[in-house]
């Protein structure tokens, strides 16, 4: 508010999205032993709203600190699956064992889950729910996961 009056805008808030993948995510000490950097590199992630930002994050901390390891990897990747949950209209993203369910803030429309279908043939699509089950598919879960929020937002 203070910054408003001032004439500074303020960052555009995103929509409220809830992410929980059951990942471990963390800045190891051992990755970024500065607890002021560490702190700094917390509230850089927070403040992410584009893909392409995260992008030049990751590269950055690569430069800077070598390849991050898992937990590192994990957090950025719970945000890139935020950004994409706002831009595909998803307000929750969980997983649950070998399930992954999203729930929209509106109604899937007929093209919408034609979409999806095609994509995800083994989908289960409620009013506003897409579950899948991650044991339907080879590789990397975090792949498919991405995949689905896309198919949603198109």
């Amino acid at each position: 508010a203070v910054n408003e009056q001032r004439g500074t805008p303020r960052a555009a808030a995103l929509p409220e999205v809830t992410v929980d993948l059951a990942l471990s995510t963390a800045i190891p000490d051992d990755y970024i032993p500065s607890r002021q950097r560490k702190l700094e590199t917390y509230r850089r992630i927070a403040e992410l709203s584009e893909l392409d930002d995260l992008a030049a994050l990751r590269d950055e901390l690569r430069d800077r600190y070598g390849p991050p390891p898992e937990p590192v990897r994990n957090l950025l990747y719970g945000v890139e699956v935020k950004l994409r949950a706002v831009k595909a209209g998803v307000t929750e993203v969980r997983a649950r064992g070998p399930e992954l369910r999203l729930v929209l803030g509106r109604d899937i429309d007929t093209a919408s889950r034609v979409n999806i279908l095609r994509a995800f043939p083994r989908a289960q699509t409620g009013q506003r729910q897409i579950r899948i089950s991650v044991l339907d598919f080879k590789g990397d879960w975090r792949d498919a996961l991405t995949r689905l929020l896309d198919t949603v937002a198109a």
